[in-house]
């Protein structure tokens, strides 16, 4: 009777390629990255989820009209300031020339809230507690403080002459009630309603409040258009948007916007 064939029972590691003869290579598996099913060979696309866009997000189109009408009330208002500066660059009166610019962007304004009122609405019935008209004015000391710094950095700077805004007003006969409501009452509940109101809504609907904040601050502070304010317009703008973002309300903006510019002309 022959005698079976010795086996070895334990398992033995491959054993290595012939010589001359290359290892065959490993196939890694692959899979979809989108549904994570395993990706066959003659696949182009994955057929169960061909129709997904995994790395494009659409916008909804009611927020690309919303970004759109913000875009377009900021450049016509920068439009506003762009052409009265054009006028006194021209030979117009500047008083008259700045007067212009504040009537036809109050005009802009109030039409755009009437348009878009349910936006607005919310933000003018709501009032919130007294604690936030006491930051507002903690925000104005701040404000105050950035804006006498740097104008008077700036000044020295260029060597320029500091000018107290109601100066012009005054020379051209006008009296502090014109003066208080160009400078004070007008930008207070203007450019508080277009850009904590209009724009910031429209922002907060795309980005978020940190983003939101910054970039309206920035169109605030280049509508004005001088470089010697850019400082002291871009700390109004953050405090004022961050009030908006917490308050839910245009009034502590507001209340910061009017007490900074009244007493920039009580300083001056």
């Amino acid at each position: 009777m022959d005698e079976p064939l010795a086996t070895n029972s334990e398992p033995t590691a491959n054993p290595p390629p012939a010589q001359g003869v290359l290892p065959l290579p490993v196939i890694q598996p692959k899979f979809c990255h989108t549904c994570g099913r395993p990706w066959q060979p003659e696949w182009t696309d994955c057929p169960y989820c061909q129709n997904a866009v995994p790395f494009r997000i659409e916008t909804p189109e009611h927020e690309r009209r919303s970004i759109r009408s913000a875009l377009l009330l900021y450049f016509v208002l920068l439009g506003c300031s762009a052409i009265a500066v054009i006028a006194i660059s021209s030979g117009v009166e500047p008083i008259r020339a700045e007067l212009g610019g504040e009537i036809g962007m109050a005009a802009v304004v109030v039409i755009w809230a009437a348009v878009q009122w349910r936006r607005i609405l919310p933000l003018l019935t709501h009032v919130p507690s007294i604690k936030w008209f006491g930051l507002a004015l903690i925000g104005v000391i701040l404000t105050l403080g950035v804006a006498q710094g740097f104008v008077g950095l700036f000044n020295s700077l260029v060597h320029a002459r500091s000018i107290h805004m109601q100066d012009p007003f005054l020379q051209a006969g006008y009296g502090w009630g014109v003066v208080m409501l160009a400078i004070a009452v007008q930008p207070a509940l203007i450019e508080e309603l277009a850009f904590r109101g209009i724009i910031f809504s429209s922002l907060q609907e795309v980005l978020g409040p940190v983003e939101t904040i910054f970039v309206s601050a920035m169109m605030f502070m280049v509508l004005h258009l001088s470089p010697g304010m850019f400082p002291h317009t871009l700390a109004i703008g953050l405090a004022a948007g961050f009030l908006r973002w917490r308050t839910k309300s245009l009034y502590p903006a507001i209340l910061l916007h009017f007490l900074h510019n009244s007493l920039v002309l009580a300083l001056g």
